[in-house]
């Protein structure tokens, strides 16, 4: 577990069509926007998607590690400003670990879940599909409040690094996606 996620960014850099991002005003604000916030990562990737997806990531745990992935059609899609918050609030995710605390909530509730139903020794399948259901259903709930809790925490990360939110907002109105002015997603 330990190797494999050691090695997932520099898989993900090679799986993904991905390139380092080439000098210019793009990659001039992301390193001027990093050095300001003193964050260290390892390389600036541009994720080559045929213009199919808006979409950035911050991978790996440590700043040796650490590559950050822009998609080709976000850096087409945002100015500067924009992009700085956009890098801001990935960094908001890295920084407060929300990758690992995710995954160490699916780890403990669903080994929590288990040693429930091995507790209470559930052999009928319809009580056994009764309580697939409900976790089912604790899980939404939990991992919503959880995802929509990280997605706040990384926007005041990007507020603090930017020093205003108009560029974050903008960049969210400019980058489309399924449920980009759903109310319900914010």
């Amino acid at each position: 577990f330990v190797v494999f996620l050691r090695g997932m960014p520099f898989f993900l850099r090679y799986a993904w069509d991905t390139a380092p991002i080439e000098r210019g005003w793009a990659r001039r604000t992301l390193e001027d926007v990093a050095r300001a916030a003193g964050f260290r990562y390892r390389e600036l990737l541009v994720w080559n998607t045929g213009q199919q997806m808006s979409n950035a990531a911050i991978v790996g745990f440590s700043a040796r590690t650490r590559l950050v992935f822009f998609s080709d059609l976000l850096l087409q899609q945002l100015g500067p400003r924009e992009l700085a918050a956009v890098f801001a609030h990935e960094m908001g995710h890295a920084r407060r670990a929300h990758a690992a605390v995710f995954g160490a909530f699916a780890l403990g509730f669903f080994l929590g879940a288990e040693q429930l139903v091995e507790h209470f020794e559930i052999e009928s399948p319809l009580w056994g599909g009764a309580i697939l259901v409900s976790v089912g259903g604790l899980w939404y709930l939990a991992f919503g409040y959880l995802s929509r809790r990280f997605e706040l925490e990384a926007d005041l990360e990007s507020l603090r690094v930017v020093g205003e939110s108009g560029s974050l907002i903008r960049a969210l109105a400019l980058v489309p996606g399924a449920h980009a002015h759903a109310r319900s997603s914010w």
